[in-house]
């Protein structure tokens, strides 16, 4: 973002900094910048009667996914993949790739339409985003820029927790459902004037009540809404940030 506004903005978001962490000494954990592993393109291939979705990635040299992929070429920053998805139905078909060494995940949700044959820009892959965390890991903030202007897609950013408790595994989000469980971490967003998320661990209140972290993450989640005639071949991509 540049002009006028920039240095009102930045002041917002250090205040908001300087209230999450207090007297915290705060690490960058995951320096500014676009996500490692992305999209290029989606394309149908048909055999005879059979159909196949096609997509083509590049991402760290460690990426891997459950589906079958290949390296076609390995460059200095980034590795190129190509990934080859069976239809078996209109929808419902996933890919999902992850990198250990970057702690990143890529979930893609694709749909397959026999008369639309390739997509080549996909929302959310220009969004750039920063994760910051107290020393102690018990306060964590992000900040998500530059994801650009999509009609028929929105973007969410947030941060969520899985929880062992004595009995059972729960999901902590910031949705009512979970408001039960905010004592032990409270995560919120805000959408003005940035795109931020925030995560608080009450670490004395967990180990008191024998609550552990299962994992945290951060999700960067492009979400499309377009009626069926222009859907997409790509509904969905959520990018995910492993914290714990």
């Amino acid at each position: 973002m540049e002009g006028p506004y920039c240095k009102p903005l930045l002041a917002v978001f250090i205040i908001l900094l300087q209230t999450i962490f207090g007297n915290c000494e705060v690490q960058v954990l995951r320096p500014i910048g676009k996500a490692k592993i992305q999209p290029l393109s989606l394309s149908v291939i048909q055999r005879e009667t059979q159909f196949k979705i096609h997509c083509l990635f590049k991402g760290p040299s460690d990426t891997e996914s459950r589906s079958p992929i290949k390296v076609l070429d390995i460059q200095k920053d980034f590795t190129l993949f190509e990934a080859i998805i069976p239809v078996r139905n209109v929808t419902n078909h996933k890919l999902i790739l992850k990198s250990k060494s970057t702690s990143e995940t890529l979930k893609m949700a694709l749909n397959f339409f026999p008369t639309r044959y390739a997509q080549f820009e996909f929302y959310g892959s220009n969004c750039e985003f920063e994760v910051k965390g107290s020393t102690d890991k018990s306060k964590y903030s992000a900040i998500v820029k530059n994801c650009g202007a999509e009609e028929d897609y929105t973007m969410y950013q947030y941060f969520k927790a899985k929880l062992n408790l004595s009995d059972e595994i729960v999901s902590v989000t910031s949705f009512p459902e979970s408001e039960k469980y905010w004592k032990y971490v409270n995560v919120s967003e805000s959408y003005e004037p940035e795109d931020t998320a925030t995560a608080i661990l009450n670490k004395d209140l967990m180990a008191e009540d024998g609550v552990k972290v299962r994992n945290l993450d951060f999700d960067v989640f492009a979400l499309g809404h377009r009626p069926p005639q222009r859907r997409k071949m790509c509904e969905s991509l959520v990018w995910t940030f492993s914290l714990i």
